[in-house]
C-alpha cells in the first residue's frame, strides 16, 4: 500500500501534503515505511488482494484496517513522494473515538490467544514467544489440548 500521510511511530509522520491546515506540509524522508496510512489517498496493487470486510462502518479507520491487512497478508505500507492537495482539513470529532473502539475490539478478537485444532496436530497462536512456550509447555498443553489425541 502506498500514500501521501501515515504514522511511522508515535508521535512521528511521514507526509506531504497541501490541505486548510498549511501548504506544502513534509515531515520525514520520502519515501518512508509506516504503520498506518491516512485516508486521504492511498493506492495499492490489485495483486496484494486487500479487502475490507463489513465490520467496521463509516470512512474512518479504513486506512488502518487496509494497512493490517497487508501487515498480515506479508505486504508494506509507504508514504510516497505524492504531493496531494487535500481540499478538506477533516474534522476530529467522537466519530473517531466510537470507530477507534470497533477496530480495536476487531482485531483483539481477531489476534486473540488461541488453540487451532487441526485434523493432526494442536497449534497455539500467539505473537509473543514467552506465551507461546508456556502454552505449549507439557502442563499448557494438557490444559490447551485436553481431550485431543497426543501424537
Amino acid at each position: 500500500m502506498r500514500g501521501n500521510a501515515g504514522r511511522v511511530a508515535v508521535g512521528e509522520f511521514a507526509l506531504w501534503i497541501t490541505d486548510p491546515h498549511g501548504k506544502d506540509q513534509v515531515s520525514g524522508e520520502l519515501p518512508q515505511r509506516v504503520f498506518t496510512l491516512d485516508e486521504n489517498f492511498m493506492v495499492a496493487r490489485r495483486s496484494a488482494n486487500l479487502c475490507l470486510l463489513r465490520d467496521l462502518t463509516g470512512y474512518r479507520m479504513y486506512g488502518p484496517d487496509l494497512c493490517m491487512m497487508a501487515d498480515v497478508t506479508g505486504h508494506t505500507c509507504y508514504v510516497i513522494d505524492f504531493h496531494q492537495h487535500h481540499l478538506i482539513g477533516g474534522t476530529q470529532d467522537d466519530s473517531f473515538s466510537i470507530a477507534a473502539d470497533a477496530f480495536a475490539r476487531k482485531y483483539a478478537r481477531a489476534f486473540r490467544l488461541r488453540w487451532v485444532r487441526t485434523t493432526v496436530v494442536p497449534v497455539f497462536l500467539s505473537g509473543t514467544r514467552l506465551v507461546r512456550n508456556a502454552a505449549t509447555s507439557r502442563v499448557g498443553r494438557a490444559f490447551g489440548t485436553k481431550g485431543w489425541p497426543r501424537r
